[in-house]
């Protein structure tokens, strides 16, 4: 590969890498913590590129500058590929559990490798033992190198025992497609380890990160930005196609009771941490291959591929468990608590006639939760006023 087909093949890496960074940024909204570490990796790239065409175009040239740049260099290459791999599985882990907890347990796991592979490559400045570069200020790999690229392809490997971890305990994984970032990455860096001289690793990574925004844009079109659920777009969408098969479901409607007193009592943003945390909920008790919908304001609709209603009042039971610890165990000022309606889809009817169903039968839950609730809050508005006229009879006894 020559000199010019590298520089090429990288300036088209950093030029679509820039463009993306530039729409993100247009495009951006609230900054997660999944959001912050996918631009870190877009960076790792987009300087990595650069770097790339440095190196190849001073390799050989005279001149202490140019001896420590080429070393340095190739460095900060090797390093952005330990370091980029090891982004790219807390990525997958946090975009798919969703959970900072989990990725904090596992950091130190997730760590290990980039740290030896970081430590070897300070170790390589002063040793030479992986590369160096010799008095002509040509760069050499050595035999041992190939460490390197093990680090890489262990944190890639990493990233994919995540994902069917993950495939395997939850079910398919929407809108994340692992092997349009891998696969070229792959492709890309195998070669360049194996034909000493050629640079299309970084394009190639830049081509599946692209590949992964790509994925996202569609993704976040079918996601409730608040609560991180799909859509009621997507649910449409859902329901056309599987009232399409001929596999059986069930759908469960899902309101917050008392949501706008939650509201009118504590203030808006409280509401909004009140739905954050019922979604929180939902995912949790939601079985493998359940889906879950914000239908409109704090209605909730999932939907469960099962003939089974067992299978559904068993959620149904795990929905008010999960409210239960989270009241007992929240500081939040607000309780949550769900009214629930389910029916199963029955064939040849419209999604329409189907969520008018749902939406009945939670109706008539919510008369019963409500009555439920008024009950407790008077029974508490009671004890109150004992104590307090108890209070009052001790001071003036």
């Amino acid at each position: 590969m020559n000199l010019q087909a590298i520089v090429l093949v990288n300036a088209f890496g950093f030029i679509l890498l820039v463009f993306l960074s530039l729409s993100r940024f247009m495009t951006r909204k609230r900054r997660r913590t999944d959001d912050k570490i996918f631009s870190a990796i877009i960076w790792v790239a987009t300087l990595a590129c650069p770097m790339e065409i440095m190196s190849f175009c001073l390799d050989g040239h005279p001149g202490t500058l140019n001896y420590w740049l080429v070393l340095l260099g190739n460095t900060y290459l090797y390093m952005a590929n330990t370091v980029g791999c090891f982004l790219w599985t807390l990525y997958v882990d946090l975009k798919l559990y969703r959970d900072k907890g989990r990725l904090r347990r596992l950091l130190p796991k997730y760590a290990i490798m980039p740290g030896i592979a970081m430590l070897l490559l300070l170790i390589n400045l002063f040793t030479g033992f992986l590369y160096y570069v010799d008095e002509q200020n040509v760069y050499h790999r050595q035999p041992l190198c190939f460490i390197m690229y093990a680090a890489v392809l262990f944190n890639g490997a990493l990233s994919v025992v995540v994902y069917y971890t993950f495939r395997r305990d939850r079910g398919k994984a929407r809108f994340f497609p692992l092997w349009m970032f891998l696969a070229p990455i792959l492709v890309g860096s195998t070669a360049q380890g194996l034909v000493y001289g050629i640079s299309v690793a970084w394009p190639a990574t830049a081509i599946g990160v692209t590949a992964v925004y790509m994925s996202l844009q569609n993704e976040r079109s079918y996601i409730d930005t608040l609560t991180g659920l799909f859509n009621r777009q997507f649910m449409e969408h859902s329901l056309w196609v599987m009232s399409s098969d001929t596999k059986p479901y069930y759908g469960i409607m899902m309101d917050l009771n008392y949501f706008k007193s939650i509201n009118d009592t504590f203030g808006h943003s409280a509401g909004d941490r009140a739905l954050i945390n019922a979604a929180h909920i939902m995912r949790h008790a939601m079985p493998m291959g359940a889906s879950v919908f914000r239908f409109a304001g704090d209605e909730f609709v999932m939907i469960l591929p099962t003939d089974s209603e067992e299978d559904v009042t068993a959620v149904e039971r795990r929905l008010r468990a999960d409210c239960d610890h989270f009241n007992e165990t929240t500081d939040e000022p607000f309780r949550l608590s769900f009214s629930l309606g389910h029916a199963k889809y029955e064939a040849g009817e419209s999604e329409d006639d189907f969520l008018h169903r749902i939406d009945a039968e939670m109706y008539r839950d919510k008369e019963r939760m409500h009555a439920i609730l008024d009950a407790q809050a008077e029974e508490e508005r009671k004890k109150k006023e004992k104590k307090a006229q108890a209070q009052t009879q001790a001071v003036t006894g």
